[in-house]
């Protein structure tokens, strides 16, 4: 027994190291994934007309070169930096009166974008190309009523 605690101790300081090069792969990987990142940045036109499904269940076409902002087009009811433009739809999702977001480049921090909660979706006007935008679909349960 003793023996074994002997040799316990000896064998977590060696399974350690392969635990420190471990980390440092996921490390490495971190690097990478964050490096795919800026990859979302220019999505469009790839995502046009593309849906996206949160994990809350909501759905959003994606659509690039648009934009619903002033007076008559929609409600501005938040902002929130993020970095790509998943987290932003996510965050919209999650707030129950918004029903689309705007996603462009910070102007002061190149590694962040904004999102731009909207409500109350009327018109829309043309942005530059890699504006991204996504508008929240109607529920099957909703459409299923209106017929």
């Amino acid at each position: 027994t003793t023996t074994t605690t002997t040799t316990t101790p000896t064998n977590p300081i060696t399974s350690e190291s392969p635990s420190l090069t471990t980390t440092s792969s996921v490390a490495s990987l971190t690097t990478t994934s964050s490096t795919t990142l800026p990859i979302a940045t220019g999505s469009c036109p790839g995502i046009q007309n593309t849906q996206y499904v949160t994990s809350n269940g909501k759905s959003f076409v994606q659509v690039c070169g648009l934009d619903y902002a002033g007076k008559d087009e929609a409600n501005d009811i938040g902002s929130a930096r993020t970095k790509t433009f998943t987290q932003c739809m996510e965050i919209c999702a999650k707030k129950s009166d918004c029903t689309g977001a705007g996603w462009g480049p910070s102007e002061d921090d190149p590694e962040q974008h904004i999102c731009w909660m909207k409500n109350k979706l009327q018109n829309h006007h043309k942005a530059t190309p890699t504006w991204t935008f996504a508008i929240l679909m109607a529920e099957k349960v909703d459409e299923e009523a209106q017929t």
